[in-house]
């Protein structure tokens, strides 16, 4: 592959989302947050497949709940340490 190939990803936002994305994140971290969230969403379909994605999409599980099932697997891998 040419390392100069930079892919881009688009996504459609509603203006609510944009202002709000705006306020939140510092200038310069969109890019990081969204190729974390990208990266976490090959992990889950390696996982899980279309399954575990259409889960997020139809809104049976939110990513408030995501992080909270992190949370505590985190707190419990600590507790073994």
């Amino acid at each position: 592959m040419n390392e100069d190939y930079r892919p881009r990803f688009a996504a459609e936002l509603r203006p609510d989302q944009a202002v709000r994305l705006k306020e939140i994140l510092p200038h310069g971290m969109q890019k990081h947050l969204v190729q974390a969230l990208v990266d976490g969403v090959i992990e889950l379909y390696n996982k899980g497949g279309m399954a575990a994605l259409g889960a997020i999409i139809s809104g049976h599980i939110d990513t408030v709940t995501l992080a909270e099932a992190g949370k505590r697997h985190t707190k419990k891998s600590l507790e073994k340490l």
